[in-house]
């Protein structure tokens, strides 16, 4: 079974005791069918060690928009691949909006001269569309768009009859709203009141979303200082904050 692990869970100025949010799919049982990044926020090396996760086994890293929050331990994971003895090709999903900036990234980087084994293959999806981007043992990796400030993705991971998504930065989204079903969906929450722009408060989420078709609601991109509890008590019945968990990362 697939499962979503949140290795960092703030917002895009990260927090006191939150990194940037990325997070990490990988099979429960099967490790051997390797793991998928959604996108890389800072301290990856640390977060990937507290989880025991080979280095050598992260098959794949997709990136959900080139905002610097998303993007910016990418140099620290290569580096630590590299150190690592990675050999294995990797391979980094943009949008075709981010493909010609991904690519001067890794020139800048000089990977020719640590001298890195393993290659790099860059697939490339349309932000606009949904693309099936990769299977994860017997799981369907895709992305959908989102509504932010430049062209980005949410991702939806199929399983059997079990379907998980993450929404990435977004403002209430009718991609994810036309779902009859979701067991378990990542959502970003940057703020507890409000009408956001390219983002989602809690009081918008519970407004726009019918709570009872999701099984378990993860909040993610968290701000300091919210009072999230608050809002939940005000927007949401009992039944629907049973649903509802605040993501934790580990120190």
């Amino acid at each position: 079974m697939i499962e979503m692990i949140c290795l960092g869970t703030g917002y895009a100025a990260a927090a006191a005791n939150r990194d940037n949010t990325y997070l990490l799919l990988r099979e429960q049982v099967n490790r051997d069918a390797g793991t998928v990044l959604i996108d890389v926020g800072g301290s990856p090396l640390t977060k990937l060690k507290k989880e025991q996760v080979d280095l050598k086994a992260i098959r794949a890293v997709i990136f959900t928009h080139f905002h610097i929050d998303h993007i910016y331990g990418m140099p620290s994971l290569l580096w630590g691949m590299w150190l690592a003895g990675r050999e294995e090709e990797l391979t980094i999903c943009c949008g075709s909006g981010d493909e010609k900036k991904l690519r001067h990234w890794l020139e800048l980087l000089e990977m020719d001269s640590w001298p890195a084994k393993f290659q790099i293959k860059i697939h490339v999806y349309k932000a606009e569309e949904k693309a099936e981007l990769l299977t994860l043992g017997e799981a369907k990796v895709s992305t959908f768009p989102a509504k932010h400030a430049v062209p980005t993705v949410g991702i939806e991971v199929r399983e059997g009859n079990r379907t998980l998504v993450y929404s990435s930065d977004t403002e209430p989204n009718e991609w994810i709203r036309q779902y009859d079903y979701i067991d378990e969906l990542y959502h970003e929450c940057t703020l507890a009141r409000g009408a956001l722009v390219h983002h989602t408060s809690l009081q918008q989420f519970s407004q726009f979303y019918n709570l009872h078709v999701f099984g378990k609601i993860v909040f993610v991109h968290l701000s300091d200082q919210e009072d999230y509890v608050s809002a939940m008590n005000e927007f949401m019945s009992e039944e629907e904050k049973a649903r509802i968990h605040f993501a934790e990362e580990k120190a």
